[in-house]
């Protein structure tokens, strides 16, 4: 008797929360609905700025072995290359137009 195997991808939502969490601590921003939630902008800015990211990193992280973090991270987004990480852009679309129109009434 064969027992099922339950998958379950906590890599791809890692990846993504590791990468929000690395522009939120160390890239400045104005607003974070639209800098950072908006449109994977989060994403965009991580990918352009991340030597910069990791270089601030190391000033609060002594301890930290940078090119490993950089190793796995890139290891882990091979695997995820093609999918759509968040797999919620409409519902994120509709949550920074509301708060822009809260911020505007």
């Amino acid at each position: 008797m064969k027992l099922a195997e339950v998958v379950r991808s906590y890599e791809t939502d890692y990846i993504v929360n590791h990468k929000q969490e690395m522009v939120m601590l160390y890239v400045p921003f104005r607003c974070e609905a639209v800098d950072i939630i908006d449109r994977n902008v989060f994403m965009e800015t991580y990918e352009a700025r991340e030597a910069e990211i990791m270089e601030k990193r190391k000033q609060y992280e002594s301890n930290i072995d940078i090119e490993r973090v950089v190793e796995e991270l890139r290891r882990m987004c091979d695997q995820f290359d093609d999918e759509d990480p968040l797999g919620a852009r409409n519902q994120r679309e509709e949550f920074v137009k509301s708060i822009i129109q809260q911020g505007a009434v």
